[in-house]
């Protein structure tokens, strides 16, 4: 068994304090390998808090420039998904979607990422990810039941869309330039 998110971020912050302590440089692999082997690729139904990213270090601007290059397109992957579900999107498509995005995220050079855009940027969009992921499965469970009505499963869905979306966001301004630019900032 694979420990969840919030273990995947508890992990993560223990590689931060090892790598903070022994260098701080954001090229620098001592913490970056211990973090990266703790970013999970499975898909649970939860995902960590909607606060993670405010608990992450912001991002140098070189480090969110680097940081945006190897995740945006994950990101953007998300946004697009979160806009087709606001005009309404059909399950087979919103699974072609999910599955994009998953191949994007199983594409990361994870070991390139750096500790600060590990903990800012990729846990919280990979806890989007396994929300998109969660509703897919929720959805197909509804739809494989003769019992299930829709609109039975219809607001949970909704929950988990409306929070992966405040996760991306969330991804998303950690890579902004008035996050990102502060003097005493890790990355």
């Amino acid at each position: 068994m694979r420990p969840g998110p919030a273990a995947t971020l508890c992990c993560a912050l223990a590689g931060l304090a090892l790598a903070l302590a022994s260098c701080g440089d954001e090229t620098s692999t001592a913490g970056t390998s211990a973090a990266a082997t703790a970013v999970e690729r499975t898909t649970p139904a939860g995902g960590a808090s909607d606060s993670a990213s405010e608990r992450a270090p912001a991002l140098t601007r070189a480090a969110a420039r680097r940081c945006r290059a190897r995740t945006g397109e994950l990101l953007d992957s998300m946004e697009s998904l979160a806009n087709l579900l606001a005009v309404g999107l059909p399950y087979g498509d919103y699974l072609r979607q999910v599955e994009g995005a998953r191949e994007v995220y199983d594409g990361l050079p994870v070991e390139r990422l750096g500790v600060g855009c590990l903990l800012a940027v990729a846990t919280p969009a990979e806890a989007a990810l396994n929300l998109y992921l969660g509703a897919a499965n929720e959805w197909g469970d509804c739809l494989a039941s003769s019992s299930c009505e829709a609109e039975s499963v219809e607001p949970a869905l909704q929950r988990r869309w409306d929070r992966a979306s405040r996760l991306v966001g969330a991804a998303r301004d950690a890579l902004s330039p008035r996050r990102a630019g502060g003097a005493g900032s890790a990355g």
